[in-house]
């Protein structure tokens, strides 16, 4: 049996708190995601020497490999769900709290990863919403433990296959990125080099360099890589596919350097203060996320520092706790055996999975459970659920299934075009309306995430291919029959480069990267502004009559999960201030006024139908006008129409 290395707890302390500190916003660690690729690593190379050492001893049994895997694993998760289920219980809107069940059925049977991957991306704006995201990881590591062991058994030369098996998997993972990202992100074939680095490892048992020097530059090299990631990759770094090969062989790095032989980084990962939160780094991994998110979403508002720091320390302290009382009794042993029998462990596992399961399912079945909430929570939440593309009478071919190409209207052929992102889908039934009032017909295309401005790419963990969809709509724009284009988008947020809204509550998580596909280099507003002036110019120069749609007030809350809480939550978050909204689409609206006046397009107001003098109203007499924080609900559309029926009628 090999011996304990405390360093390794140490790795586990750097991986956990680059981690937390991600995803609590900390300043300087964008991307500190990366800590989770630093566990499959180390959790590769522990359980690959664990299984080796037992079969070349001929103690390997599967019956006790899978029950220490429970002892470790299953204690200290369990409460964890319960604490999100029942600190949840009177404060989440209905589809987050059936949600909720869904994702603890899912870890209940390691199966989250899958779960996450069909519902939307780790860095998804519902990412925030969800206490048992992080969960993920775990299953993925469990799917792999259901693979290692058949491997090393059946393979004589099992290093060298696990290296070829994992290069194929980092080939995999790097040509799934461009077609399905979330795929390769959270599935486990896509993350299984990364793990089987740590394989690797442990089955070829590579010495530390003799030379002390060479094993200091060696670990030194190391810490750097994952620091250096963990401190300058971004949520809009492409991951994982080869990015991630920085941490991962940084991380092996120092786990070769430390075999048997001591160095600087060595000596300061086994130090006291390492160690004790590498020891506790499970719990501390499962408990910071649903504290943070749960305290998020209770508080409403953005959380200060010093709120922050506080639910640093109370996730600490509670991981602390579950690692003394919960995790410690079931992995002690007394002088013949466990202090726990194994017996009891499967039965209680067994008991706790199926508890959950239960309650996860009833979560599911009755939508959330809506008697928690005020009476009114079932009609908010409609207006969230309402889908406005659902309302398109002929939905047209497109090149993804993200995009929407809707003909409306009551004439032969298409006058107006439509072009822009999600928040130009938000007031389709409106537009569709007014088509149908003038007597006329339209089309509307349009892609979510990406601004309609030709020659601008989105850049992030997705795959957006915004130029390649522009380029399209631009030539429909241009043919024969369109008279009109209109052009809208959440123009806040392009120029601004973040969203405003829940989002800003976890950092970098609202971020918005453009970058300009033309050889001009210009920084990002400043090409926004360029290309959308060089693209309404060129409208207007093929004959065409374009309307330019000023961004809509956005919100810092999302407003119909806040309105079913109901009483002063809802109150005091259903309008806000008209200077704020002001202030923070000043970019924005500068620079459409600005293209307004050089090309001759016409500028439409949403705000002027929004606010008042004072303020900018998400509700009026309890209707809701928004279905989130920024795009409007049907009858939010419904109240500009005085300026989307001037697209149509003509006049200004």
């Amino acid at each position: 049996m090999r011996a304990y290395r405390p360093d390794i707890d140490g790795l586990r302390a750097i991986a956990v708190l680059v981690v937390v500190f991600y995803h609590y916003g900390v300043p300087g660690f964008s991307g500190g995601y990366v800590g989770v690729d630093v566990f499959f690593v180390i959790s590769g190379y522990l359980i690959t020497s664990l299984i080796s050492d037992e079969m070349r001893a001929g103690r390997f049994s599967f019956r006790n490999f899978y029950e220490r895997r429970i002892r470790r694993i299953f204690p200290a998760l369990f409460p964890v769900i319960a604490f999100s289920l029942i600190a949840s219980w009177s404060v989440f809107a209905l589809d987050d709290y059936r949600n909720l069940g869904q994702s603890a059925v899912a870890v209940s049977v390691f199966s989250s990863n899958i779960l996450f991957w069909l519902e939307d991306g780790y860095f998804g704006p519902a990412s925030h919403l969800k206490p048992l995201l992080h969960t993920w990881s775990l299953a993925v590591e469990e799917q792999f433990y259901f693979v290692v062991p058949l491997l090393l058994l059946a393979l004589r030369r099992a290093g060298w296959v696990m290296l070829g098996l994992s290069l194929a998997s980092l080939v995999a993972a790097q040509w799934m990125l461009t077609r399905d990202a979330a795929a390769a992100f959270y599935l486990m074939p896509f993350r299984f080099w990364e793990l089987g680095v740590g394989c690797w490892i442990a089955l070829v048992a590579l010495p530390a360099p003799r030379n002390g020097i060479y094993r200091a530059v060696l670990a030194g090299m190391g810490l750097l890589a994952i620091l250096s990631a963990s401190v300058f990759y971004t949520p809009n770094t492409v991951f994982p596919g080869l990015t991630a090969l920085l941490p991962c062989l940084g991380t092996g790095a120092i786990i070769v350097a430390g075999n048997g032989a001591q160095s600087a980084v060595r000596r300061v990962l086994s130090t006291r203060p390492m160690v004790g939160i590498g020891k506790i780094s499970y719990s501390f991994y499962l408990w910071h996320w649903p504290v943070f998110v749960i305290a998020q979403y209770w508080l409403v508002d953005a959380l200060s520092p010093l709120q922050v720091a506080v639910i640093f320390a109370l996730s600490l302290l509670l991981s602390a706790l579950s690692w003394r009382y919960v995790e410690q009794p079931f992995r002690a042993r007394t002088g013949d055996g466990w202090r726990i029998a194994p017996m009891r462990v499967f039965s209680s596992a067994i008991a706790a999975s199926a508890l959950t399961i239960g309650f996860g399912v009833a979560a599911h079945l009755t939508a959330g459970f809506p008697a928690r909430l005020p009476d009114n929570a079932t009609k908010f939440q409609k207006i969230a659920r309402f889908e406005p593309s659902r309302t398109c009478p002929e939905t047209l071919k497109s090149d993804s299934s993200t995009d929407l190409i809707c003909r409306f209207g009551t004439a032969a052929n298409p006058t107006v075009l439509i072009w822009g992102d999600s928040h130009a889908i938000a007031v389709l039934p409106e537009f569709i309306r007014q088509a149908e009032r003038s007597e006329t017909s339209a089309i509307m295309m349009a892609r979510p995430g990406c601004p309609p401005v030709a020659d601008i790419e989105r850049i992030s963990s997705g795959y957006y291919d915004c130029p390649t969809f522009n380029a399209r709509v631009a030539d429909r724009a241009a043919g024969q029959g369109i008279t009109k284009v209109v052009i809208i988008a959440r123009w806040s947020a392009y120029f601004d480069g973040i969203g405003y809204g829940p989002l800003e509550a976890f950092g970098h998580a609202g971020d918005v990267n453009l970058v300009s596909t033309a050889s001009d280099k210009l920084p990002p507003a400043q090409a926004l502004e360029t290309h959308l002036r060089k693209t309404v110019a060129k409208l207007m120069a093929d004959g065409k009559q374009v309307f330019l749609i000023y961004p809509v007030p956005e919100f810092a809350h999302d407003i119909p999960r806040v309105a079913m809480r109901g009483g002063a939550v809802a109150a005091e978050h259903l309008s806000t201030p008209r200077q704020e909204h002001l202030s923070r689409s000043e970019s924005a609206r500068s620079a459409l006024s600005s293209i307004v006046e050089k090309t001759g397009a016409i500028g439409l107001i949403p705000d002027r139908l929004l606010c008042d003098d004072a303020l900018c109203h998400a509700s009026r007499d309890g209707v809701l006008l928004y279905k989130d924080n920024d795009h409007l609900s049907e009858n939010g559309a419904k109240l500009i129409s005085p300026i989307l029926g001037k697209v149509f009628d003509g006049g200004l």
